[in-house]
């Protein structure tokens, strides 16, 4: 028996059943609901507090690690690295651990060069998996009218 005759007849069947047996599920204001209260079970299986990084001494010293010709320094407003690009504070850091285990700690950058409706987090993300964490910058440019909305509070979600 030739496998190579028989191949495509096979894969065309394969690719028959996996299409036939796919349904569509219907959007109804019950699957709605249920996601919405799925989202809410989500929010209370994260922990998210605020933590100084002298509390976390592997956080503080994976960041002495990305950034050698940065500088620790302190003033009346707490400790801080000095990089080229602007300060990181080292106190009000959010921690997120979510249910898998997965860590973010997100600092917040004070750039050199102030932009209105625009700010910058660093986000140091450790995943149990991961030999290291795995740091990024995100930048964030607001529309002005949401900006102007937020400073004002006047945000209805």
């Amino acid at each position: 028996m030739n496998v190579t005759k028989h191949l495509p007849k096979f894969l065309l069947l394969f690719l028959l059943l996996v299409f036939t047996n796919c349904q569509e599920e219907e959007i109804t204001e019950s699957n709605i609901e249920s996601f919405i209260d799925n989202i809410g079970n989500v929010d209370q299986t994260l922990k998210i507090t605020t933590i100084d990084v002298k509390d976390v001494p592997s956080l503080g010293k994976f960041l002495d690690s990305k950034m050698p010709k940065s500088n620790t320094k302190s003033n009346d407003s707490g400790n801080y690295i000095e990089t080229a690009f602007g300060n990181i504070p080292l106190e009000d850091v959010m921690q997120v651990i979510d249910t898998l285990g997965n860590t973010n700690h997100t600092f917040r950058i004070i750039p050199n060069i102030w932009k209105p409706n625009n700010f910058y987090n660093l986000i140091v993300h450790n995943n149990p998996d991961l030999s290291e964490p795995i740091s990024y910058v995100l930048h964030y440019e607001l529309d002005t009218d949401y900006a102007q909305a937020l400073s004002q509070e006047s945000l209805d979600y």
